[in-house]
């Protein structure tokens, strides 16, 4: 055969490149790729190594991503806090709550799901939300062993604001003990969640 076409050593190039064909066919691919750009640019990009570092973080999309966000994550905290604001003159009296309490907690509860939801890929935000939980968990178990155990003191009473003013609408329904109970239970739950995605997150990041 006088003549050997591209496609021919094309179909000899994945053995040259792996040393797998014959002297005579080695000789073949050598001459034809020394007057063949084509056929020898795809003999380098046989052996180029393959690419397989991880995609890097895309910081600008995730920014993009947040600030679409952004308003409705303000939003959510501005309710939570003015339910705050409306329980803290009762939760400071002490005395039992009403309907009028017990909705402004639950609206609370809302949404503060809705704000563990939205921030929990965004890793900043998700601290934010676990080291709220972590205070209003600790604050709700302090509270609810100051009860049972009938002795506190100031940093007692203190970090009882954390849990008494979030959770006061329970009072229209429990007791105090009763109320710091169920506080316990659902600060627990919260941070379980906002631990789990903060560190999901941490994960990716290192992986990245």
């Amino acid at each position: 055969m006088n003549h050997i076409t591209c496609d021919i050593i094309r179909d000899l190039l994945p053995l040259y490149a792996d040393e797998a064909c014959s002297e005579d066919s080695r000789t073949l691919v050598e001459e034809h790729i020394s007057h063949c750009p084509e056929c020898g640019k795809l003999l380098r990009d046989m052996y180029a190594p393959l690419d397989t570092a991880p995609p890097e973080l895309d910081g600008k999309a995730v920014l993009s991503s947040l600030k679409k966000n952004l308003l409705g994550i303000f939003l959510i905290a501005g309710v939570m806090i003015a339910c705050l604001a409306i329980n803290l003159g009762g939760a400071w009296m002490g005395g039992p709550a009403n309907l009028a309490s017990f909705g402004v907690t639950m609206l609370y509860l809302i949404f503060w799901g809705f704000f563990s939801v939205s921030v929990r890929n965004y890793l900043p935000m998700i601290r934010v939300s676990f080291v709220i939980s972590l205070l209003t968990c600790i604050a709700a178990v302090n509270s609810l062993l100051w009860q049972l155990l009938d002795r506190g003191g100031f940093i007692s009473a203190f970090l009882s604001i954390f849990a008494s003013v979030p959770f006061y609408g329970f009072r229209w329904l429990f007791d105090w003990t009763e109320t710091y109970a169920a506080a316990s239970i659902i600060s627990l739950l919260w941070l379980i969640y906002a631990g789990y995605h903060m560190r999901k997150l941490q994960n990716q990041m290192k992986v990245a």
